[in-house]
């Protein structure tokens, strides 16, 4: 083994050469740091290389500069000419619920009998009718209520039956 060890020191010492040679004390050894310096000439392929070519054309297309401190666009001024103003409808109430059935007088009060959706009701002067339609005045030929939300006028014709 010793003769192994011996060998392997003497290789390391040729390989390595006598200026570099490996110490025998167990102080450290500074090594040497070398620098990558600029090469002196430029590369020649360098000076070959046609820079315009690499540049691609541009087609005719309009880029707006984000960045500019170009103000705005105005918007267009409002024409001169007069515009018309929509005509707006009044409100109108909504044709009547009721259907006339019959008319009965009790006490001296006309009392009539209406039909709005199937369900029949009795109305007098006065009375209020799903609190939207007022009774104002029940004669022989018509009924008169007030539509209440707008307090328009609307009458149902009385038909008699033979």
């Amino acid at each position: 083994m010793k003769k192994l060890s011996v060998l392997a020191a003497a290789l390391l010492a040729c390989a390595v050469g006598p200026e570099q040679a490996v110490p025998t004390s167990a102080a450290p050894v500074p090594l040497e740091v070398r620098r990558a310096s600029a090469p002196s000439a430029p590369i020649a392929m360098a000076e070959e290389l046609d820079v315009a070519s690499l540049v691609r054309p541009r087609k005719d297309l309009e880029v707006n500069d984000l960045f500019s401190n170009a103000a705005a666009p105005r918007p267009p001024a409002p024409s001169a000419a007069p515009t018309a103003e929509p005509v707006v409808a009044a409100p109108t109430a909504p044709p009547l619920p009721y259907t006339y059935l019959g008319r009965m007088t009790k006490g001296g009060k006309a009392i009539v009998y209406l039909v709005r959706n199937g369900d029949m009701l009795l109305a007098e002067k006065g009375s209020t009718l799903d609190g939207t339609y007022l009774v104002e005045d029940i004669s022989s030929s018509t009924i008169d209520f007030v539509y209440l939300p707008l307090q328009a006028r609307q009458a149902l014709n009385v038909t008699q039956a033979p």
